[in-house]
């Protein structure tokens, strides 16, 4: 069912994407990025990098962490990120990944808006992340989230990103 969503949603857009255009000047948009994410894909809070290694595509790792009883258990958010470009510095994006939570991984998805500026400056980010909660059946990610009667595998997300574009 959720490839079939997938699916719609990427026809949907098709039409506004620009795949990379081999006539851009490979120095015409910032490449690094480091922005604080609330909720999405760190699943609490995270800190990131993210880096363009063309026009369309990014890579983005991270360090976040998930209050658990009196301790901290930190995560880390690692996705790869396809970037449609809808007006100037104004973006599509929809990405794959996963979450490690020590050793244990949560895949992830994320279909959002990006704000990225050409050069330097504010960065924004707005983002609907589904979590695969792999760990389900033993009191998983679901539970933690949304108490007891929280009883999915997907676990949807919203998150809002800050940082800054060089």
């Amino acid at each position: 069912m959720y490839n079939h969503l997938f699916s719609v949603l990427f026809f949907i857009y098709s039409d506004s994407l620009r795949i990379y255009d081999l006539t851009k000047d490979k120095d015409d948009f910032t490449k690094r990025s480091f922005f604080v994410e609330l909720l999405g894909q760190g699943i609490t809070i995270s800190a990131n990098y993210d880096y363009r290694f063309n026009y369309n595509l990014t890579y983005r790792v991270g360090i976040g962490i998930l209050p658990v009883l009196f301790i901290f258990v930190p995560s880390f958010p690692m996705s790869i990120n396809f970037l449609s470009e809808i007006l100037d510095s104004h973006y599509l994006e929809l990405g794959v990944g996963t979450t490690f939570f020590f050793i244990f991984p949560l895949p992830t998805a994320n279909i959002g808006y990006r704000y990225q500026p050409k050069r330097a400056g504010f960065m924004l980010r707005i983002n609907f992340t589904p979590i695969y909660d792999i760990f389900y059946f033993k009191d998983g990610l679901s539970q933690y989230l949304f108490g007891p009667n929280g009883k999915s595998q997907l676990v949807l997300l919203g998150g809002i990103s800050f940082g800054y574009t060089r």
